[in-house]
């Protein structure tokens, strides 16, 4: 059975989003910038918690590709957490030409700790 968020972390979980942004890898000769904020925090087996997140990358070489993903558990910083992200954006066949996904990754803005 998950843990609820009543006992997430407890006893100090405090419902929270983070915010996730950064610039794709390279490819076909174009990057894509790309921003979001999570969604609140979904209890994990392990007793702690992540973040769902899905959105859009700006425009590059006309054309755009959407990316959603799962933050991997908490990772302890100075006065609170941050969570690591990486995803690969959708590849778009028939719209991008040559097809191709970038990759995402990263560290979410912080979040509270105890």
């Amino acid at each position: 059975m998950y843990p609820t968020m009543a006992t997430l972390a407890a006893p100090c979980y405090v419902p929270h989003v983070h915010a996730i942004g950064g610039v794709t890898t390279l490819v076909s000769g174009h990057v894509h910038y790309y921003s979001a904020v999570t969604g609140g925090g979904v209890p994990s087996p392990d007793g702690t918690h992540v973040h769902w997140y899905s959105s859009w990358t700006s425009i590059a070489d006309g054309h755009t590709h959407s990316y959603s993903g799962t933050t991997g558990p908490p990772l302890p910083v100075a006065g609170g957490h941050t969570h690591a992200y990486d995803a690969i954006t959708s590849v778009n066949p028939g719209y991008v030409s040559p097809p191709h996904p970038h990759q995402l990754s990263g560290t979410t803005s912080p979040g509270p700790g105890c």
